[in-house]
């Protein structure tokens, strides 16, 4: 059972006091009235508390009601205040609600009692509601921040223009520099800011999550490699209010892979020496059985060829062997589902072995390849390798770009050099040095249902840019005989 209603009635008149009583217990409303007519009396009354509910005469013999609603509105704001009164005139009665009265009821109409006090009753229970409410917000609010403070990350949030919100203390900890609006960009390093805001804006056109690599400058000036991640906020039509997201530390990562590809490309290099070193001495046997067949063949025609029989035998397994043991090793690379790692491998390797000089080389991802058909990956490796070959050999490129990206309408694939570029004569007839040149890559390019676009100017550079629908280049095994089919033709 609920406590009775606490209310304190500033009136005059007892009569009238008692009538009120009777009206609110009549329509089931438990109360216990406390009367007061003086000023000394109702300030006592309100300094002890404890009231639910205040109803006043706005007329008494030595106080008045808007005083007492003054008093009350200063020392208990949250409780409600109701005239309860013979004669208000309409000035009056809008003067007092802009005060804080919650509502007036006439004496001669006190059947408006029950409903006023009831509504003025669920409006102090739904403040504070409200309030608790609001407050739970603003707690959680702060157990967030401290978690956000606490987590070994740069947590930030970003508006659709790519300004920031707000980034949590790490971010001032490690860069010194500010983080509101578009000063974070300070921090980023010269070379990675239009390709990471090229892709903020790329994410937000499609809708869809953020990542990549940017290195961002410590308070110390050097930069470190971090992994930036996010995701959009939107409305109920779709569009973005903000991101949410995250800035981690990969420096050590990157190293390791670093370090790992190095000695990749040692192994590599070495295998590759031994291989050159065995088919030398197998080819300089041949020769040597080639040499004695010469000698032979003006005395002894029929030892010589027999002699000469086998050493043709001996000349195709040669070939034979040095064919798979080449394609065994390229293999080794190709065949790796990381198709990244296999060019950055070669490339690597290429640069090496330039005779006159190491230009710089450079590979940038963006996206995860997902279900790479190996088919795909192997043609797309093939042509990769060519224009790399073409970079480091013909063209004597001071500087050689890949640039690998991943989405979900497609797959595309751009190795740039700033050399001496692609006579236009050859350009012009689709031919071009190198193992495959132009017409193979191109080929190789229609296979998988690719386009492929170069690009050259004497000595500003070439482009290849190759670029695989997502359909074709995420093929799962079921398209494999389309690829054979296509592959024989």
């Amino acid at each position: 059972m609920s406590s009775p209603l606490r209310i304190l009635c500033l009136e005059n008149d007892l009569a009238d006091a008692e009538l009120v009583q009777d009206t609110l217990e009549t329509e089931g409303i438990a109360c216990k009235l406390t009367r007061v007519e003086a000023e000394c009396d109702f300030r006592a009354a309100l300094q002890q508390g404890g009231f639910d509910l205040i109803l006043a005469d706005y007329t008494l013999p030595s106080f008045d009601g808007l005083s007492a609603l003054r008093m009350v509105r200063q020392q208990l704001p949250d409780v409600p205040f109701i005239f309860v009164t013979g004669t208000l005139g309409e000035e009056v009665a809008i003067e007092a609600l802009k005060m804080g009265a919650t509502d007036y009821v006439f004496k001669t109409r006190l059947s408006r009692l029950v409903p006023a006090v009831q509504r003025a009753l669920r409006e102090v229970a739904e403040r504070v509601e409200r309030q608790k409410a609001e407050e739970a917000l603003r707690r959680n609010e702060r157990e967030l921040r401290q978690v956000i403070e606490t987590i070994p990350a740069m947590v930030w949030t970003a508006l659709p223009d790519g300004s920031n919100a707000s980034i949590n203390s790490r971010w001032m900890e490690y860069t010194g520099s500010s983080a509101t609006g578009l000063g974070w960009q300070s921090a980023v390093h010269p070379d990675d800011l239009k390709r990471h805001m090229d892709a903020f804006f790329a994410s937000s056109a499609a809708g869809l999550p953020l990542e990549g690599e940017v290195r961002f400058r410590r308070v110390d000036g050097e930069y470190r490699w971090f992994l930036v991640r996010g995701m959009p906020l939107r409305d109920e039509q779709g569009n973005i209010l903000k991101w949410y997201g995250i800035v981690t530390d990969i420096e050590d990562r990157k190293r390791a892979e670093e370090a790992r590809l190095e000695e990749r490309v040692r192994e590599r290099t070495r295998i590759a020496r031994e291989l050159h070193d065995t088919l030398l001495q197998s080819a300089h046997g041949v020769l040597l059985r080639f040499q004695t067949v010469s000698q032979l063949l003006p005395d002894r025609p029929a030892e010589a060829k027999e002699r000469l029989d086998n050493a043709i035998d001996e000349t195709a397994n040669f070939i034979t062997e040095a064919r798979d043991a080449v394609q065994g090793l390229r293999d080794s690379t190709v065949q790796s589902n990381d198709l990244a790692l296999a060019i950055s491998t070669l490339g690597q390797e290429l640069r090496t072995d330039s005779a006159n000089h190491q230009p710089a080389f450079r590979v940038a991802v963006e996206g995860e390849v997902r279900n790479l058909h190996p088919i795909v990956r192997d043609e797309i490796y093939k042509i990769a390798a060519e224009a790399l070959r073409n970079g480091f050999r013909h063209s004597q490129a001071r500087g050689i770009e890949v640039e690998i990206r991943y989405d979900n309408e497609q797959f595309r694939l751009r190795v740039r050099d700033d050399g001496k570029g692609i006579d236009p004569a050859i350009l012009s007839r689709q031919g071009g040095q190198g193992h495959y040149g132009l017409p193979g890559m191109r080929e190789r390019a229609t296979l998988i249902g690719g386009k492929l676009v170069v690009w050259s100017e004497a000595d500003a550079g070439t482009e290849v840019e190759l670029s695989v629908p997502a359909s074709t280049a995420y093929a799962t095994a079921q398209r494999s005989s389309w690829f054979s089919r296509k592959a024989k033709a």
